[in-house]
């Protein structure tokens, strides 16, 4: 079967510029790799030292970048793109490299005049770093999670180590990818644990590509423009092609001209794994000429699978900025991050917020989701739950054929999110009244508030484990669940309890399995709500990859709003709401 019929994608490539897609109908041939320097010999102690300097001046610069992230007022920065810890990070970072190799070139690109420009002796000639401490530093000094520490170290001009952190996503422990020839630096890891090499979609159309912060301000655009439709918003560019490395995405994407420094980790991590990384037309990325200079090329960059990445190196980008920027529809659009909005006492809990928000969308039908996210938006907006915000929405999802009783528990699980930081019996007083609100009965609303009642204890902490709730209290509000009148309260509790009371995070299969026996005995709403209490009870991280995936990459319809894309951000929200609520009070 030729590359054509694999890849039925490629056709919209050759459509009219009016759809925004190139206008070239040939087929995107396989660049080969440019002639590289031949590995190095290094030695088994060298290569375990370049790993473990790298991962301790990674985490050492993250630690410092987050805690600025904290700041009430926000990063400090001395203009849009320059934050101030900038500077201080990469020189936490050369402190490191320059004590443990002090023969090895280093270029950053915050602090040039600490450059060095040297070639090393024996075993260790040649080998240079490129540093860019903080990559993504406008997103980050808008208070976005998800710029990256990157690390990447040089032979000649061959990329051969990489460590991209992103310091501050989805939480505090962060995401570090470690990685590079294999043969001398060992597999791949992802915060520890090694990763398998990705397999791609046969069909550029099934394609997931990781894209720009800002790709929701023009979210059709995009859709219009990636081959799937699918796109996975990212601030850093080198986190966004190490995700392709990973195998989260297929092809990471930048429009905005990255540097060497900004990529030479993440392409090391892609040469590591069979991946590579492209320049528009297809070429791959050419370093600057010698050692001891970066550059930054202004090129459009694309790095993940060879044949996918290729391909979309060659749409039509510049028509990504003929549509007009989205402003979100009334009643509250997508949220952004927020300086005040940041879960600050509540770090602890943030995980499992993130995990029940997560768990219910990603396992609720669209249109419940859709209602949960909502007013979880309403909520943060409001900054506690305000019942004519959450009638007009009631309204509006009645307009578009959403039935709001429908999903009574996942507005509910919502509010127990809240409830964690808040105050549980808040909470539950709150989803007793919006389940009269949207017409429930007394039963729908006692329901509504004993799965409040129980979400809140579980992101609370109300496991085990951790002592900040009592057992009793969890145990309580359990068995109110499994006793309610309402049947997929009671299913969605029945498959949990065992995941609930066991010792470890559970297994995918074992999630598959309560999914399942909840959908059974109770219906979709039971499945979402299932998810809920898993996530609530594990945190986001014990839930599969492709849950996350699943949820921020959901954009269905022309109704933003409705949109699940910024689950992290509502979970997060509703911890800081009524984390100030107590405060207030």
């Amino acid at each position: 079967m030729g590359f054509a019929e694999r890849c039925p994608g490629l056709a919209a490539l050759s459509r009219p510029a009016r759809e925004g897609r190139g206008g070239d109908d040939r087929l995107p041939a396989l660049p080969a790799l440019p002639a590289l320097p031949a590995l190095p010999a290094l030695s088994a102690d060298l290569c375990a030292r370049i790993r473990a300097v790298a991962e301790e001046a990674c985490r050492a610069a993250g630690a410092l970048l987050r805690e600025e992230l904290y700041r009430p007022a926000g990063p400090r920065f001395s203009s849009a793109s320059k934050a101030l810890a900038d500077e201080e990070a990469e020189g936490l970072i050369r402190d490191h490299l320059e004590r443990a190799f002090p023969s090895h070139g280093v270029i950053g690109e915050e602090l040039e005049g600490r450059d060095r420009d040297l070639r090393g002796e024996g075993e260790e000639e040649g080998l240079w770093w490129l540093i860019d401490p903080n990559d993504g530093t406008s997103s980050y000094i808008k208070g976005h999670r998800g710029s990256a520490v990157s690390l990447g170290l040089m032979y000649r001009r061959r990329p051969i180590f990489g460590a991209v952190y992103a310091f501050a996503y989805p939480d505090d422990e962060g995401d570090l990818l470690l990685g590079g020839e294999p043969t001398l630096f060992g597999p791949f890891t992802r915060n520890g644990v090694p990763v398998a090499p990705p397999t791609a979609p046969e069909a550029l159309q099934d394609a997931l590509l990781s894209v720009s912060q800002l790709a929701d301000t023009l979210p059709f655009a995009q859709q219009r423009l990636s081959p799937s439709g699918r796109f996975l918003p990212r601030p850093s560019v080198a986190y966004r092609v190490a995700l392709a490395a990973a195998g989260d995405v297929d092809v990471g994407v930048s429009l905005v001209g990255a540097g060497d420094w900004d990529v030479a980790a993440a392409d090391a991590l892609l040469r590591g794994v069979g991946r590579a990384l492209y320049i528009a037309g297809g070429e791959v990325y050419p370093y600057c000429v010698g050692e001891g200079r970066a550059r930054s090329p202004g090129e459009h960059l694309f790095g993940g699978d060879a044949r996918h990445a290729a391909a979309v190196s060659r749409v039509r980008w510049r028509a990504l900025f003929d549509d007009p920027k989205e402003r979100g529809t009334p009643p509250y659009g997508l949220l952004k991050p927020r300086r005040e909005l940041r879960a600050r006492q509540s770090r602890a809990l943030l995980p499992r917020a993130q995990g029940a928000v997560v768990g219910l969308l990603a396992c609720a039908p669209q249109g419940a989701a859709a209602a949960a996210a909502a007013l979880g938006r309403c909520v943060v907006a409001e900054e506690g739950y305000e019942p004519r915000g959450a009638a007009e929405l009631s309204r509006r999802l009645k307009a578009l054929g959403l039935t709001p009783a429908v999903n009574l528990l996942g507005r509910a699980a919502v509010l127990g999110v809240w409830g964690a930081s808040g105050g549980v019996e808040a909470a539950a007083a709150w989803a007793r009244l919006d389940a009269e609100g949207a017409g429930g009965d007394a039963a729908r609303g006692e329901a509504a508030a004993a799965c409040a009642r129980l979400v809140g204890l579980l992101v609370g902490g109300g496991g085990r484990e951790v002592p900040s709730a009592p057992d009793a209290a969890l145990d309580a509000a359990l068995d109110a669940a499994l006793d309610a009148r309402d049947e997929a309260l009671r299913a969605a509790a029945r498959a949990a309890r065992p995941l609930l009371a066991a010792g470890g995070a559970p297994g995918e299969e074992a999630l598959a399995g309560a999914l399942s026996a909840a959908r059974r005995a109770g219906g979709e709403e039971a499945a979402g709500l299932c998810g809920a209490l898993c996530g609530a009870r594990w945190g986001l991280r014990a839930l599969p990859r492709a849950w996350w995936r699943r949820v921020e990459t959901r954009r269905e319809g022309r109704e933003v709003w409705l949109w699940s894309v910024d689950a992290l951000l509502v979970a997060e929200g509703l911890l800081c709401v009524g984390e100030r609520g107590v405060a207030r009070a």
